[in-house]
């Protein structure tokens, strides 16, 4: 569902179905990855490894966490630059673009 608001929304998206294969879609498509947005728990590599190796590569790109964890929500590594709750909020389309065009906000 929210692929779909997103493409609505003008996006490109790219969806990989484990954290690896996130890694190796981000690694493949890096030119063009302006955002990463992941869950925390994912099969064969951990949102927060993959948010580690891509912030290795690039730090500059924002990696958006998506969870329904509480207590992963309070002991979360430092270079995610958002954390969201599922339900996701109607508004996370704004939240998510203004990573993107306004980084510093």
């Amino acid at each position: 569902m929210e692929t779909l608001i997103l493409e609505w929304q003008g996006f490109e998206v790219v969806i990989a179905e484990d954290g690896e294969e996130g890694y190796t879609v981000f690694h493949d498509h890096m030119p063009r990855i302006d955002i990463v947005i992941t869950d925390l728990m994912l099969p064969k590599l951990s949102g927060m490894e993959l948010c580690k190796r891509i912030k290795k590569e690039r730090p500059e790109v924002p990696v958006v966490l998506v969870t329904g964890d509480e207590r992963a929500r309070n002991n979360l590594h430092p270079d995610f630059d958002l954390v969201l709750r599922k339900p996701l909020e109607a508004d996370f389309v704004e939240m998510v673009k203004g990573l993107i065009y306004d980084p510093k906000a």
